[in-house]
């Protein structure tokens, strides 16, 4: 059985509630988002099947800086860590 997965986007990027709902759904199905996102296609790997919240929060240059890093803290220090993905992964 295959360990990665390749899928196109089904909604358009700034649909943030829809592809939200449609990362939470393959999370329930045992897909997790990796970090390799292309223009129109989203990574999975293979995992147990679980319960996953996502949030989508776009890339700012505040963010790329540094300066959102209050944000972030706060957000991990409430346990939802944050995953960058694509170009602020590297």
């Amino acid at each position: 059985m295959k360990e990665k997965i390749w899928r196109p986007l089904p909604f358009d990027v700034t649909q943030f509630d829809r592809m939200e709902s449609w990362l939470e759904d393959m999370a329930q199905k045992g897909w997790l988002l990796t970090d390799e996102i292309l223009p129109l296609l989203v990574q999975f790997q293979r995992s147990e099947p679980r319960h996953r919240r996502y949030r989508i929060i776009p890339v700012t240059d505040r963010i790329a800086s540094g300066a959102e890093e209050d944000e972030i803290n706060l957000y991990e220090t409430y346990g939802f860590p944050i995953e960058l993905t694509g170009e602020m992964a590297k």
